[in-house]
């Protein structure tokens, strides 16, 4: 199964493409486009699932532009996947933290994350994933442990 997973940013945006039979990430970008990410959708027949994590305010003061930006852009995403790939989800950014790191409230989960995927995948399978990829790759792993391991069961 190929997974795309998508860390939306304000500006900037990351993603994996996962390929969880031989659990190895086959393409990565910590500073796409839209337009790059879109491409990525549309062109690649062989994706079979989109996990787009959603964001959600955290309260930080000033913030309500960047998140309102990257929420805009998330749509964006999934209202492009829904017409080009079989199952697209939208896992919100607190349920990507609770089922990697058992806790949805943890300082610095970006580099929690990026420890758990570290530990989950060998070296030779991240090569090319930095920064946003690797919130995308988190994304995509909860997509895949929660709704295709689930569902094969």
């Amino acid at each position: 199964m190929l997974i795309l997973g998508i860390d939306p940013g304000s500006t900037t945006h990351g993603y994996v493409l996962v390929d969880t039979d031989a659990w190895r990430v086959v393409e990565s970008s910590h500073s796409a486009t839209f337009d790059d990410v879109v491409h990525l959708i549309t062109s690649n027949e062989a994706i079979d699932a989109v996990a787009i994590e959603r964001p959600h305010f955290m309260g930080k003061k000033n913030a309500f532009k960047e998140v309102f930006e990257t929420i805009w852009w998330a749509a964006g995403f999934y209202w492009t996947a829904l017409n080009c790939v079989p199952h697209v989800a939208a896992i919100p950014r607190k349920d990507v933290k609770t089922h990697l790191l058992g806790a949805s409230n943890l300082a610095k989960s970006d580099s929690l994350i990026m420890r758990k995927m570290q530990e989950q995948f060998s070296p030779d399978a991240l090569i090319g994933v930095a920064k946003h990829a690797w919130q995308a790759l988190g994304t995509a792993v909860t997509y895949f442990d929660l709704y295709v391991k689930r569902a094969a069961k």
